[in-house]
């Protein structure tokens, strides 16, 4: 918003003023903890970053990030989800299933 502003002159010069929204959004950009980017901005606000904290998540979207905490907080969300609509999820990994299925005396370097 601009606002005109008397001169000693007399001549009037815009002077820039912030609304209250405008100063609140402002306040959060500089405390963001930046919990997930897209290519170097901040997933929130827009704000571009100097370095990119967290966990690439290229096999979603190249370019995404997430900060370990962000993910923790996500995978919590969801598990309470789940628990709250009595679903079951299942992710099945082979290599760690066959690991945890067999005993390592069992196992030979074949």
């Amino acid at each position: 918003m601009k606002k005109m502003k008397m001169t000693n002159q007399g001549m009037r010069k815009p002077r820039m003023t912030m609304n209250s929204k405008e100063r609140d959004k402002s306040l959060k950009m500089d405390i963001c903890t930046h919990p997930g980017s897209f290519e170097g901005m901040c997933a929130l606000y827009g704000k571009m970053l100097e370095e990119e904290p967290g966990v690439k998540l290229g096999y979603i979207h190249k370019g995404l990030r997430f900060t370990n905490d962000e993910i923790v907080r996500l995978g919590n969300i969801d598990t309470d989800n789940l628990l709250h609509h009595r679903k079951l999820i299942s992710v099945l990994d082979l290599d760690h299933t066959l690991l945890n299925s067999t005993l390592l005396a069992h196992l030979t370097p074949e």
